[in-house]
């Protein structure tokens, strides 16, 4: 049993290390697109502030000290809102997708046998 614990988490952990890889990118780019789109005199003063807005509405915090004022701004506040709810199911699909996996390959290894 430790075996197959230790190589489902082996598995799990590159995919989702990569994973965590591509959030990273979507609040960086998300965070510049609104430093942009909402500018200094929105409350988008930095790209910094901008990045840390994404980031807490990406993780669905939302504290509301910053807050899009443009459509196009809201839109994108939209978006990543609604990522945000997705993405955390995410890795509880990856981890279980290597659980199934694991269990079928050992499974298939005991011949079919009662585990």
């Amino acid at each position: 049993m430790n075996i197959i614990l230790e190589r489902i988490l082996r598995r799990s952990c590159c995919k989702i290390g990569i994973f965590l890889i591509i959030i990273l990118v979507i609040m960086v780019f998300s965070g510049f697109m609104m430093y942009y789109i909402e500018g200094k005199n929105n409350g988008f003063s930095t790209i910094v502030l901008a990045v840390y807005w994404a980031f807490t509405t990406l993780i669905t915090v939302g504290y509301g000290d910053i807050t899009p004022q443009t459509g196009s701004g809201r839109t994108i506040a939209i978006l990543l809102q609604t990522l945000g709810y997705t993405l955390f199911i995410i890795p509880v699909i990856v981890v279980l997708y290597e659980i199934v996996n694991a269990f079928l390959d050992e499974f298939t290894r005991t011949g079919n046998k009662d585990t």
